[in-house]
């Protein structure tokens, strides 16, 4: 679901209109530490600081990649082109 910004994300899975989300520490952390949101993984290479008991995702098992802005944005260009072409193929159109 998007939303425009973090902020109303953040009001609509407290009040249970939405069941995950995956918000920047910076923005959700105020939510974390009040009890009002859980959090389940950290998306970083080691453990927050601030939440020392909150595993990775990578020891949880998820395979997470790092790497540079710039691999990113190859990343998502790549894979925004094939999920084209499965979208065209299969004559997908929006609601």
């Amino acid at each position: 679901m998007p939303y425009k910004g973090s902020a109303p994300a953040i009001v609509d899975t407290i009040g249970g209109n939405t069941q995950f989300m995956s918000p920047s520490l910076f923005t959700a952390y105020p939510q974390i530490k009040g009890g009002k949101l859980k959090a389940l993984g950290i998306a970083g290479e080691k453990r927050a600081a601030v939440l020392p008991d909150v595993p990775t995702l990578a020891e949880q098992g998820a395979e997470v990649e790092t790497g540079t802005p710039e691999q990113l944005k190859t990343l998502v260009q790549k894979e925004t082109l094939h999920w084209k072409s499965v979208v065209t193929a299969a004559k997908i159109k929006a609601e």
